[in-house]
């Protein structure tokens, strides 16, 4: 049935009540008024609560049945979930290849999710009774994990009962690889692997340590130390989760090789290798493809090995290429043939596929991506990368959507809340970038990958003064500082400081021509942006610089007619006519041409 907003009675659901007449939307500490699309979905959504509402079923109930395309519903439901995150209480689950669910937490209005807390619950069930009545699952390939107090001390007990809680909330959808349990040290028990847990306080610090130890032999596989304020022990345990939750991982991936645990030093080397993959990938990849190099030459029949270390050298290749337009002698292609020995579907080797094709090639990525989705839809490795290409051929919406789904799969991994964080800002959703960016500092403090994330978005779209903060405290990043000096104070005399110090770099690089555009389009200067691109010859490295065309900071270029003459040249427009799939900002009703009909007058002129 067609929702009609004014026949329609008060709506409740999570922390918010809602008048559908008005559209007005009230919650604790917030009014606001709802678009008629975003409300008919939370309707429809609402009249199902806890069911799946297809995307057919959307169409016909809030679009009257009418065609609309996948970013029409995208945006909708994007728009939903950040009035979910604002009003508290219920969250949209995507149920993939088939439509959206809404959830109602169970425990009042606040931000915690109804399966977070039915996990926990759950969690904590197992572990009384695994205190009660020590039973092994002995004769399954079921892994058990215990949670232990290194020692008897308040603080250890609490932070390790947090940690079995929070690990069992974020290992939920993984219990039938792994038996997760409360190790009491007086009355004993086995595990296969202990994570012993322990704390120590002060007036200026908490400092929590963590060591998995091997349950056969009681040898350190992994260890880490995590300090936060004593006012902060949440944010403490979170962090705590969050990472440890990540090596167990990669633990119950080693486990699993050739049907028995790696050897004990390959085991090291690949839940070490792991950890510092899950923050280091898209930012330093190299640090790794030593240890994963190790480990499979160690265990050459370990396909999550493979999987890694092709993942590490594609993404380091890719930067390579892009940033320093040069290839290093990685055999990357031998690589993922090796893999694919083992596991010819592993996702890793198509990503890595993905990432050593020509960046330009837009319609063999794509076909690429497809092909890689419909045997893996839900992978998170895949998802971003998806992500990151429609991000290059301006199909915003349906960026954050993979992106967000990337992350929904596995919140345990940094880069992925990097990534997501990246594309809410590049695609213009700034406050909400500005939220997860505010949700990582609690999850990931001092990783790198927080560092970059922090940088990357305060550098064109946040707060400028915290990014020149990190370029003159860390060193890194140094060629921004008469850019972010201009943003702080755009004086003429600044504006062209920060133009000629690019200018000075070079300007025949995709990074360069990616960085001095959005210099000159950020200030007004759309001619001189223009004749640059125009007049670059390195259009086989288009691919590399094209997404920032679509940003924010490059909007008003984007108004002129003209725009549809840089997508010509660069590629991008034999993409989308193609493909049939135009960019997002085409039906942005207030740009001033009609992107289709530009581009016939451009083949017309080619003909003529």
């Amino acid at each position: 049935m067609a929702i009609d907003l004014g026949k329609e009675p008060p709506l409740h659901v999570g922390g918010a009540s809602i008048d559908p007449v008005s559209r007005e939307a009230k919650y604790a500490g917030g009014l606001e008024r709802l678009q008629p699309q975003t409300l008919k979905v939370l309707i429809a959504l609402t009249r199902r609560r806890n069911e799946v509402v297809t995307r057919t079923e959307l169409v016909e109930s809030c679009w009257d049945a009418k065609f609309v395309g996948d970013d029409v519903i995208n945006r909708s439901i994007l728009m939903l979930r950040q009035f979910a995150e604002r009003a508290g209480g219920f969250t949209i689950e995507t149920v993939p290849k088939t439509g959206y669910r809404l959830v109602e937490d169970e425990v009042g209005h606040g931000p915690i999710s109804r399966r977070w807390v039915a996990a926990a619950v759950a969690i904590l069930l197992l572990a009384a009774a695994a205190i009660a009545i020590w039973r092994p699952w002995a004769g399954t390939d079921v892994t058990t994990v215990a949670v232990t107090a290194a020692d008897g001390s308040k603080l250890s007990t609490e932070l390790s009962q947090s940690l079995l809680t929070r690990l069992g909330s974020l290992q939920a959808a993984k219990t039938n690889r792994m038996r997760l349990f409360e190790l009491d040290r007086q009355s004993g028990g086995k595990a296969d692997l202990i994570f012993e847990v322990g704390g120590t306080t002060n007036e200026h610090v908490t400092e929590a340590n963590i060591v998995l130890l091997s349950g056969k032999d009681r040898s350190v596989l992994w260890s880490k130390d995590f300090n936060q304020p004593p006012a902060k022990l949440a944010d403490l345990e979170q962090t705590v989760a969050f990472t440890t939750g990540r090596v167990l991982d990669c633990a119950l991936e080693g486990r699993s090789a050739e049907g028995r645990q790696l050897p004990g030093d390959s085991f090291k080397l690949y839940l070490n290798g792991c950890a510092i993959l899950a923050d280091a990938y898209r930012v330093d990849p190299k640090r790794v493809i030593p240890i994963f190099t190790q480990v499979v030459q160690q265990a050459p029949k370990f396909a999550s090995g493979w999987g890694k270390l092709v993942l590490a050298e594609a993404q380091f290749v890719n930067v390579e290429i892009i940033f320093f337009d040069r290839r290093p002698a990685i055999p990357v292609e031998q690589h993922i043939a090796q893999a694919r020995k083992l596991d010819p579907h592993i996702p890793e080797a198509y990503v890595a596929e993905f990432l050593m094709l020509p960046i330009s090639s837009f319609d063999e990525r794509l076909k690429l991506i497809d092909k890689a989705s419909g045997v893996h839809p839900n992978n998170p490795d895949l998802l971003t990368i998806r992500s990151e290409f429609f991000l290059t051929v301006g199909r915003l919406n349906e960026a954050v959507e993979a992106a967000r789904r990337a992350f929904e799969y596995d919140p345990l991994t940094p880069g992925l809340g990097n990534n997501l964080i990246q594309t809410l800002a590049y695609s213009g959703q700034t406050e909400v970038a500005a939220g997860e960016l505010k949700r990582a500092e609690q999850r990931w403090p001092g990783t790198l990958t927080l560092r970059d994330a922090r940088f990357r978005f305060h550098l064109r779209y946040g707060d400028p003064r915290i990014a020149l903060q990190i370029v003159r405290s860390e060193g890194i990043s140094q060629e921004f500082e008469e850019f972010l000096v201009a943003r702080i104070d755009p004086t003429p005399q600044n504006i062209e400081n920060a133009v000629n110090a690019v200018r000075q770099r070079g300007t025949t690089t995709a990074k360069s021509i990616n960085d001095l555009t959005q210099l000159l389009a950020q200030f007004g200067r759309e001619d001189e942006a223009y004749d640059l691109i125009m007049g670059w010859k390195r259009t086989d490295q288009a691919g590399a610089m094209s997404g920032m065309l679509f940003r924010p900071t490059t909007k008003k270029f984007r108004s002129n007619p003209r725009f549809m003459r840089v997508a010509q040249h660069l590629g991008l427009l034999a993409h989308w006519q193609k493909s049939g799939k135009w960019p997002d900002f085409c039906a942005d009703p207030d740009l001033p041409y009609d992107c289709k009909a530009e581009a016939a007058k451009l083949a017309k002129e080619r003909t003529s």
